[in-house]
Formats: structure tokens, sequence, C-alpha cells
């Protein structure tokens, strides 16, 4: 599972085009996909809104900007 460094501010990811949605989650809208940072506990989802028969591209833009998180130094690998 990844999740957001515990010493990050989270202020950090308006830099990467996150919201914070009312006081719940900081959010990121990409076509099809959103991706999700709970604030207390940092961890990242992604929820993707795809017809689940439907030809499934890379989404470009959504890796994207994981990448640019982990290459922040943001985003860090934690087990279940």
């Amino acid at each position: 599972m990844l999740k957001i460094k515990d010493n990050v501010d989270l202020k950090e990811l308006e830099k990467f085009g996150f919201e914070l949605n009312g006081n719940e989650w900081y959010l990121k809208q990409l076509e099809d996909i959103d991706i999700f940072i709970k604030p207390i506990s940092k961890v990242i989802i992604i929820a993707c809104y795809e017809e689940p028969d439907s030809s499934v591209a890379l989404h470009v833009k959504e890796i994207d900007t994981i990448y640019d998180l982990i290459q922040a130094g943001l985003v860090e690998k934690v087990s279940e």
C-alpha cells in the first residue's frame, strides 16, 4: 500500500493539483479515475469508474500524478 510520509504536510499536495474535499479527503479528479488521500492515515486510494468490460488503456495522467508524488519524496510503501 502506498501512503504519504508522516512528516509531509498535506498542504504540499496542492502543488500537485489536489484539493481538500470538505475535511474528509484530499482529492484529484482525472477523467474516469479519482485519487484520494486520507488526511489522518495518509493512505493513497485510487478509484476507477470505467466500465468493467471496456479495454482499459494506461491512464498516463494518473500514473504521472503518482510518479510526481514519489519523485518529490512524499510517498512511501507500507505493509498492510
